[in-house]
């Protein structure tokens, strides 16, 4: 079952199932899975951690910037020796 399904399983069961009172939207289709870990971080947990996403995005595009025009050279300079081992395994190939 996909995360999307169990989604919907616990909308339905939560709009038909009033066991626990009207306005309870706790529902958990047979009940917790063993071994199912569910994690739970607190506001500043979560704003420390896009902090952290934030420097991480902030370093990987100082090394593209750095690195950017050496990546371009290598591509082109594999694209020509690409085109030039086929042409040469094309020749071999030909009849003479």
């Amino acid at each position: 079952m996909t995360s999307a399904d169990s989604i919907i399983d616990q909308i339905d069961g939560a709009l038909y199932d009033c066991s626990v009172g009207p306005d309870a939207m706790r529902y958990a289709p047979g009940g917790a899975q063993s071994g199912e870990r569910v994690i739970t971080i607190t506001a500043d947990q979560a704003a420390a951690l896009q902090a952290r996403f934030r420097e991480v995005g902030t370093s990987i595009n100082l090394a593209l910037a750095a690195f950017g025009p050496a990546a371009a050279n290598a591509a082109q300079g594999l694209a020509a020796f690409t085109q030039a081992f086929q042409e040469a395994r094309q020749a071999e190939h030909r009849p003479a």
